[in-house]
């Protein structure tokens, strides 16, 4: 069983928005100001996770989306794949997550 730093907020009897969005808080904790998530849908088994920061203009911006899914698994103790993504203005992107239940 995966252990979680993100205490009571992500409990397994809580609804899965709630435990998604407990996982971009902890994934923010770590990675603000340079990169910051923000959930912006969740349907069925596919989710839409929005980034903006100066991290989304350098090299290495794909290792942010993929540290996403990494810390979302951790929290949700699912898989979860990083599908597609796509620039969002000049400073973000747009990313969508597939949950393996």
């Amino acid at each position: 069983m995966r252990t979680s730093l993100v205490g009571g907020a992500a409990k397994k009897g809580q609804p899965l928005l709630a435990r998604v969005r407990a996982a971009a808080r902890r994934y923010n904790r770590y990675r603000s100001p340079e990169v910051v998530a923000r959930v912006e849908r969740l349907e069925g088994g596919e989710l839409t996770v929005v980034f903006r920061g100066s991290s989304c203009r350098s090299c290495g911006s794909y290792d942010y989306l993929e540290d996403f899914a990494l810390e979302a698994s951790d929290v949700l103790d699912i898989t979860v794949d990083l599908h597609s993504f796509e620039p969002n203005g000049t400073v973000g992107y747009r990313a969508k997550y597939i949950l393996e239940t």
